[in-house]
């Protein structure tokens, strides 16, 4: 971490440097006082970490991003490989009809969608559960779990009340709809998580 300095203040300079010792940028802090920063004065120090760290997470950040660029393996550069878990919980055929739908549904929105492990950039579980409510209705909780290698990478939870019953045989069209905006909501978190969307979009 250099410095430059005049007779009266010193500006700190942070660098990052790869294992080789090659420099990949840097940010420099406001200017200080010479002799606080000389004197390691506690109050000086910390207010330049303070002012530094987002800044260098930023320098960090847009380092990253640019060497998964550069990287012909990269996500930012290839289609995501999402694999698709049985759904579970649901009631009449909602398993198999919610499942089958999401395979259509992720697929038409650009990934790669398999069944199987091998490969897989992403995993997708659904699960569904339904509580019988007030007023004759049933509220009906399906929650989309979408992890990487990394871990949990986030979740998309839709909440419907329905007709009591409603869901105790075929599904129909309300697989279609759930589906639907399942399959956007996980596209979603599989984009931010790879870098191609903005935090909370």
């Amino acid at each position: 971490m250099p410095a430059t300095s005049s007779q009266m203040d010193v500006t700190p300079r942070f660098t990052v440097l790869d294992a080789g010792g090659k420099p990949h940028g840097a940010v420099s802090a406001p200017a200080v006082p010479a002799t606080a920063w000389n004197s390691g004065n506690p109050a000086t120090l910390g207010l330049v970490a303070k002012t530094m760290a987002p800044r260098i997470a930023s320098l960090l950040s847009d380092i990253s991003l640019a060497e998964r660029k550069a990287n012909p393996n990269s996500l930012l550069n290839r289609k995501p490989h999402v694999r698709l878990l049985p759904v579970t919980g649901a009631p009449g055929n909602g398993d198999a009809a919610l499942y089958d739908q999401m395979l259509r549904e992720l697929a038409s929105l650009g990934p790669v969608v398999q069944t199987g492990a091998k490969g897989a950039d992403f995993t997708v579980a659904g699960t569904v559960v339904v509580v019988p409510g007030a007023q004759g209705l049933d509220q009906v909780t399906l929650d989309w779990k979408v992890t990487d290698r990394r871990g949990l990478a986030g979740h998309v939870t839709q909440v419907n009340a329905v007709p009591h019953g409603s869901l105790s045989h075929a599904w129909g069209d309300a697989a279609i709809y759930a589906a639907h905006e399942a399959a956007a909501g996980v596209m979603q978190v599989i984009d931010r998580r790879i870098g191609l969307a903005v935090p909370g979009s």
